[in-house]
């Protein structure tokens, strides 16, 4: 059942592929990212009732606030649904279309740089060409975009960009990898966008817990990327041997 129900959203989704690309791909990044804002204000709802209880409770240790994983949020805070709105267009209307033209093109600049069909060589070089290109715009673009249709100023942007900005690259290169390697080795060009923008779901939750809460809290109150704080301990003592 469960199986038949795929393959006819499959089929559904191939046919309207064929025959409106830039539209299905626009809808299909809209409805992502939309349920990823959603996935992730529901993370920080269920965090900030938790901190509450903890207060509550008097059980937490003093520390000054270093590490600690609180969110401040009203009471019975709901859904910021112009928080949705603004990443649910920025995906349709500035990624969707962006991404639509940059695998046709990566495509095309692959076999321009490598001639030979060495599919290793291709793979590599569209790899190479997405860590160098793609995550670094995008990233620069969700950040400055979002945070413009968010009312933030300019100084607000550049201050994030310049606390945020590269230890969320490294989180993008980290998530990114696996997925873009098994995307160019196994997936037709017309399908990557939407292999894309399923990690995109996850990305996106990543993103815009970061873009409303910044790096720090994204460290202390989600677990799965401690990872970064391991790296900034690390290069700190590389500073102080230096």
């Amino acid at each position: 059942m469960t199986m038949n129900l795929f393959r006819t959203a499959l089929a559904v989704y191939s046919t309207s592929l064929e025959k409106r690309p830039m539209i299905t791909e626009m809808t299909t990044s809209g409805a992502l990212w939309c349920l990823g804002d959603l996935a992730t204000q529901h993370i920080e709802n269920r965090i900030a009732i938790a901190s509450r209880e903890k207060e509550s409770n008097e059980t937490a240790v003093a520390s000054g606030g270093t590490g600690t994983c609180s969110i401040e949020k009203p009471k019975h805070a709901g859904i910021d649904w112009k928080r949705t709105l603004h990443q649910t267009v920025y995906a349709s209307f500035i990624w969707a279309p962006f991404a639509h033209k940059w695998y046709h093109f990566l495509e095309k600049l692959a076999h321009t740089l490598v001639p030979s069909e060495n599919q290793l060589q291709l793979l590599a070089t569209k790899f190479g060409l997405e860590m160098i290109w793609l995550h670094p715009i995008a990233l620069f673009a969700f950040f400055t975009i979002v945070g413009a249709l968010s009312g933030d100023s300019v100084a607000t942007i550049l201050s994030q960009l310049r606390a945020d900005y590269w230890q969320t690259f490294l989180l993008e290169i980290t998530l990114w990898t696996p997925i873009d390697l098994l995307n160019f080795a196994f997936v037709p060009v017309r399908h990557q966008l939407f292999v894309v923008n399923c990690g995109c779901f996850l990305e996106c939750i990543a993103l815009s817990f970061i873009k409303f809460n910044g790096i720090e809290k994204c460290k202390s109150c989600l677990p799965s990327f401690a990872f970064l704080s391991k790296n900034n301990e690390k290069e700190k003592v590389s500073r102080s041997k230096n």
